[in-house]
């Protein structure tokens, strides 16, 4: 038996249908849900002290036993001052010393990280699906620590990242030592992680493709695409095509947009609209029409955003929307347009970085930033069906290439061969 501290701390979104359950939290929560049921490994769970009341909010959803301290008399207080804060939390001037108990207690507890030793010690792995390793873990030289990698795109696109992603995984490659051991999720991310830091090489590095969840499927139900198309005021007797997509520069929003509007206009086509979904969506469309950069008619009646949208609603707009577009400047792995193919969907994606791994000749491969080779690809699909249908049955068999079983089955055989060799 092999035992695994598994930090859990981005499942603490698990009740949370938010964007912050974002595709890295279903790689963590698919990679969880299958090493706790080999009978081979034992989970032990832990969670940044940090974000303690979001686990206490989800505690009833994790089974297996937790390495934080939480017999810890700091956290006992903690506990109870978030009670009274809660319980005198209309009353501005009585909940104000609770908040401020609550904030030292948990800055002391940052300090600290209270973690039961007995089960450090019984531990032969610590698994990061995302964060840097603990200092305290990191001083167990018994715990052999694996770590994923998604894309490096702090370091080649600084621009396009939050400063405190940035600083967090700058903290896991350039603190990388040769006997740590790494997941990339396509071999492209391996190749620029190994750039950045030559300790990141073939000899403790592996690639694990990730893979689409098993409720992105082919199939067509009428009723459920008229009650999501009413639900965000689209017209039903229109075709569409889908977009997922954040507002952030690498993932190209409003070139996707404006060539596609080129498209509609140039070709006159008037039954055909776009989908745009994904955070900060109907803002970005709201500040185009409010600085003119498109006529405001132009923008209603082809172009509706949804904002965040859940998988359900997800899984419907791929398995009818005419063909898919994903056409960014960088991804690690890109998982929508695997969730497309998987749905049956034909997808527009971008020939760079990890996208030529997932989509393979299944997909319309296009220069990012070239507006004309858009408008090339919309006009395409638009004509010819039998192109869409030819797409959508390579797709299909692409897709098949990627399971999490297999996945998860690549990153078990590392762990118990990493083991064994001791």
């Amino acid at each position: 038996m092999i035992n695994i501290i598994f930090d859990a701390t981005i499942l603490l979104n698990w009740n949370n249908k938010s964007c912050l359950r974002s595709g890295v939290y279903f790689v963590a929560k698919n990679i969880y849900e299958r090493l706790r049921n080999n009978p081979s490994f034992n989970i032990c769970l832990y969670f940044d002290v940090a974000n303690m009341d979001y686990f206490l909010a989800n505690s009833a959803v994790f089974d297996d036993p937790i390495i934080n301290d939480f017999d810890n008399l700091l956290w006992g207080i903690n506990k109870k001052m978030w009670a009274l804060h809660r319980r005198f939390f209309e009353h501005s001037f009585l909940r104000k010393p609770f908040a401020l108990g609550i904030v030292v207690t948990q800055k002391i507890l940052k300090a600290i990280k209270p973690i039961n030793q007995k089960k450090v010690l019984e531990s032969q792995v610590y698994f990061s699906p995302l964060y840097s390793v603990p200092r305290k873990i990191r001083k167990q030289k018994h715990l052999h620590c694996f770590t994923m990698l998604y894309d490096a795109i702090p370091f080649l696109i600084p621009e396009d990242c939050g400063a405190a992603w940035t600083k967090e995984l700058k903290k896991i490659v350039y603190s990388a030592k040769k006997n740590d051991f790494f997941i990339c999720d396509s071999h492209n991310s391996f190749l620029d992680f190994n750039k950045i830091n030559p300790n990141i090489s073939s000899k403790n590095t592996f690639v694990a493709h990730l893979a689409a969840a098993d409720e992105f499927r082919e199939g067509k139900n009428e009723n459920l695409r008229d009650e999501l198309l009413k639900k965000y005021g689209i017209p039903k007797e229109k075709k569409f095509v889908f977009c997922l997509s954040s507002v952030s520069p690498r993932k190209n929003f409003n070139r996707i947009i404006r060539t596609f509007l080129a498209f509609v206009e140039t070709n006159h086509v008037d039954d055909l609209v776009i989908i745009v979904s994904g955070a900060g969506s109907k803002d970005e469309l709201v500040n185009l029409k409010d600085q003119q950069v498109y006529k405001k008619e132009w923008i209603d009646a082809i172009v509706y955003p949804t904002g965040y949208i859940s998988d359900e609603e997800k899984v419907i707009l791929y398995q009818h929307a005419e063909w898919f577009v994903y056409t960014s400047r960088y991804e690690g792995f890109g998982l929508p347009p695997l969730e497309a193919m998987q749905c049956g969907c034909p997808v527009v994606t971008s020939n760079n970085s990890s996208l030529p791994e997932v989509v393979g000749e299944a997909g319309v491969m296009i220069d990012w930033d070239s507006d004309e080779q858009h408008v090339e690809a919309y006009k395409l699909l638009y004509e010819n069906k039998q192109f869409r249908e030819m797409l959508k049955m390579k797709g299909l068999r692409q897709a098949e290439k990627f399971a999490w079983d297999k996945t998860v089955s690549l990153i078990e055989q590392a762990i118990q061969s990493k083991i064994n060799q001791n």
